[in-house]
């Protein structure tokens, strides 16, 4: 609980300084620890009962930040906010995910719907690993045979 809170007022210090786009978008902003924060807004400012904004393409996801005047439902794979107060403005969500890194499509059901997807924060390429292990393992055996060739012309007979 005490981590949701802190993820709120987080959340609504993040906002202030996130200009407001001029069309029905979803933009990601920010990321604390596991909570990956977006802000979505709809052309007109104003969000009516039964307007609909929701996430899809996420893995893992555990938990929700709503916005006031919202509710949500989720599962491991997407979050759907419903409006249940009018409210204008944009509004500020948030997925706790394992991850939730990467591209996920988002869409807003409203007057005229809209939909696209959004780029949060970028997984580790996993090429780039793999080729800094591989140089890891290399070094390794390169000084381990240098090692023992080292201590092979040290033994008795040998030159």
């Amino acid at each position: 609980m005490r981590h949701l809170i802190t993820a709120g007022i987080a959340a609504a210090a993040l906002t202030a300084g996130v200009t407001a786009p001029g069309a029905d978008t979803v933009t990601y902003f920010g990321k604390l620890g596991d909570l990956y924060l977006y802000q979505a807004s709809q052309d007109d400012g104003a969000w009516n009962v039964g307007d609909v904004v929701s996430l899809t393409g996420m893995d893992k996801l555990t938990s929700t930040l709503s916005p006031p005047g919202f509710g949500v439902a989720f599962n491991p794979y997407q979050a759907i906010w419903t409006c249940n107060q009018a409210t204008n403005g944009d509004i500020t969500f948030g997925v706790l995910s394992i991850e939730a890194a990467g591209s996920i499509s988002w869409s807003i059901a409203a007057d005229g719907g809209s939909s696209g997807s959004v780029t949060g924060p970028e997984y580790v390429p996993e090429p780039v690993t793999a080729i800094l292990f591989s140089v890891g393992l290399l070094t390794l055996g390169v000084s381990a045979r240098r090692r023992r060739a080292a201590g092979q012309s040290r033994l008795p007979g040998r030159v």
